[in-house]
């Protein structure tokens, strides 16, 4: 199907919410409010396929590493098809905030697109392997024993110094 790729706005957060409470564990239902509430930490790409919100992913950038903390999808999509475009506006949205890393963590049942992450350079990691104080603290906070952890240096100039 067509594939527009979205910038969540505050007017989505109805559409967010519902495709979040579909797609998760019935105890956790998120209201609009929820949603309003979220965009104050992170920001928010919306995956339509045919005119339908069929995906949602959260992202944030903090201390020049960029988080991508929440992916939400129809079981439907073709994660092979859909990630490299999505991440693609995440890396670009990233290097306007002049982020030098991306983090992704991401639960087990997405690991049918590990060779999507390392086909757009992305590669597992465990927080200890990362050398930069940054970067390995980001990594400490995401990593849980339920989710993979990817790594891409996004940058390879690095910002020691406000600019």
């Amino acid at each position: 199907g067509e594939i527009k790729i979205q910038r969540g706005k505050p007017r989505h957060s109805l559409e967010i919410a519902n495709l979040i409470n579909r797609l998760s564990k019935p105890s956790q239902t998120l209201s609009p409010d929820d949603i309003m509430a979220a965009f104050g930490e992170k920001a928010f790409f919306l995956l339509y396929i045919n005119y339908k919100l069929m995906g949602v992913i959260g992202w944030q950038v903090e201390n020049l590493v960029t988080r991508v903390l929440d992916l939400h999808f129809d079981e439907s999509v073709n994660l092979v098809d859909v990630l490299p475009v999505l991440i693609n506006e995440i890396e670009q949205a990233s290097a306007d905030l002049q982020a030098e890393a991306a983090l992704l963590s991401f639960p087990e049942t997405y690991r049918v697109a590990t060779s999507v992450w390392q086909k757009l350079g992305y590669k597992a990691v465990q927080p200890r392997e990362l050398s930069v104080s940054a970067w390995h603290e980001a990594a400490q906070e995401m990593n849980t024993p339920a989710s993979l952890l990817y790594f891409k240096q996004l940058r390879q100039d690095r910002v020691l110094r406000p600019i």
